[in-house]
């Protein structure tokens, strides 16, 4: 009888750690899913900068490497007239930057940044999310602040 007792006791013991368990997972898996959401959103809104003119065009791209080497905790490595872009880690949680520029119509373009960071578990993809978020919301402005 006492065998069954202690047997009982793990099994209820057992499940309701396995219960609360999933919860987290589930919690942390809709953490993340609105991570996700927000970090489209902000892709989408603040990641890309159209210019009309060639002046404005080259001013906004310098602006664009001046914004990846503040926000980027990588060295640039690459910089040329359409492309920018930094080393990309190894690490997990580092964040890596790029900026194209893609000629339009005329004297047009579009500058784009595009970023990495390094896959990871939940939580770092979490940490990773966080801070992506208000670096691609912040290009648009930036740029668009300092032009004429």
């Amino acid at each position: 009888m006492k065998l069954l007792s202690v047997l009982i006791l793990i099994f209820l013991t057992t499940g309701c750690a396995s219960q609360q368990y999933r919860e987290n997972v589930a919690r942390t898996q809709a953490a993340n899913n609105e991570l996700r959401s927000q970090l489209n959103m902000a892709m989408t809104n603040g990641s890309t900068v159209n210019c009309p003119t060639k002046p404005s065009c080259d001013k906004a791209f310098s602006l664009a490497k001046v914004y990846v080497q503040q926000n980027s905790e990588m060295k640039i490595q690459m910089s040329d007239d359409t492309l920018i872009s930094t080393y990309t880690s190894g690490e997990y949680g580092y964040i890596s930057l790029q900026a194209t520029k893609t000629l339009g119509t005329g004297d047009t373009a579009t500058i784009e940044l595009g970023s990495s960071c390094k896959d990871a578990p939940d939580y770092m993809q979490s940490v990773c999310m966080h801070r992506l978020i208000p670096i691609h919301a912040g290009f648009k402005p930036f740029i668009e602040s300092r032009l004429p």
